[in-house]
Parts: structure tokens; C-alpha cells; sequence
């Protein structure tokens, strides 16, 4: 049930990440990259919680974050994770 959460919480934030898009009023081309930006940084997130390489808490919130921002709020929670 914990991945359904997570998967909607990203869902979301890629969601939120499309209106402020469609807010500032961005081009194609911007709207994809913040599609990109958002899916890689999701996906990453996924692969490195569960490969056990990196130990990154994988929860709502990382995951809201990370679908808002993308790549950058990844690097965010693996700061805040490796130095608290």
C-alpha cells in the first residue's frame, strides 16, 4: 500500500509541476523538461531506495518533493540524508 501512496504523491507533484508551468506559461519545450526532470528524478529516486546502493528514505514526502523539483530535490534529500 506504502508504493500506491507514493506513486500519488509523485503523481501529484509532477502535477503541480505542470500547472507552474502552465502558470509561467513555458513553451513545449519546457513543459518537456520539466517532465524529464520530474520522471528522472522519480525514477532515480525508486531505483536507489530499492537497489540498497544509497540508503535514501523513500516516502511521501521525498516523493512529492522529487515530482516537483525532479533531479534537484533528489539531490537535496541525499544531502540532508548524508550529513543529518
Amino acid at each position: 500500500m506504502l508504493y500506491v501512496e507514493i506513486a500519488v504523491c509523485f503523481l501529484l507533484g509532477a502535477a503541480i509541476a505542470a500547472v507552474f508551468g502552465f502558470v509561467f506559461n513555458l513553451r513545449t519545450k519546457g513543459m518537456f523538461r520539466l517532465l524529464v526532470n520530474s520522471l528522472a528524478g522519480g525514477l532515480l529516486l525508486l531505483v536507489l531506495s530499492l537497489s540498497g546502493l544509497v540508503v535514501l528514505p523513500l516516502n511521501p514526502f521525498n516523493a512529492l518533493l522529487t515530482g516537483v523539483l525532479g533531479l534537484p530535490a533528489l539531490a537535496v534529500i541525499a544531502a540532508v540524508t548524508f550529513f543529518l
